[in-house]
């Protein structure tokens, strides 16, 4: 959130200081390039299945079994809760999960961009 607020600040400060130049087109390009590259490196390795094998395989050796047992679906929403928890998106009171307002704003980003895609939403 802070490097698109800083980004924007930057090409809004470019275009005002030197104009609609193509050094200035270029440096906004190279921005936009990384920080894409940084959103999907960042998703790849949080919620790549083969990244975590490699991670759990990186600590130690582990048999197809373990690997299965790694995965099972109780304990991959576990972990997901787990994450959202630890990134503030979402809390727990009394054994109830919820989101924070954080957490409320991304899911209304998600829902918004799931529209623009034309992808269907959860039921």
């Amino acid at each position: 959130m802070v490097g698109s607020v800083c980004g924007l600040v930057a090409v809004v400060v470019m275009i005002t200081e030197y104009g609609l130049t193509a050094d200035v087109a270029g440096a906004t390009l190279a921005y936009a390039f990384a920080a894409e590259l940084y959103l999907f490196l960042f998703t790849m390795t949080l919620g790549s299945v083969s990244a975590n094998i490699l991670a759990l395989l990186s600590r130690a050796p582990a048999s197809p079994t373990d690997i299965d047992n790694f995965y099972d679906d109780r304990l991959m929403a576990a972990l997901r809760i787990e994450r959202l928890l630890a990134t503030g998106l979402a809390q727990e009171h009394g054994g109830i999960i919820s989101l924070t307002p954080k957490g409320g704003l991304v899911a209304r980003l998600f829902a918004l961009l799931r529209t623009a895609f034309g992808h269907r939403g959860v039921d």
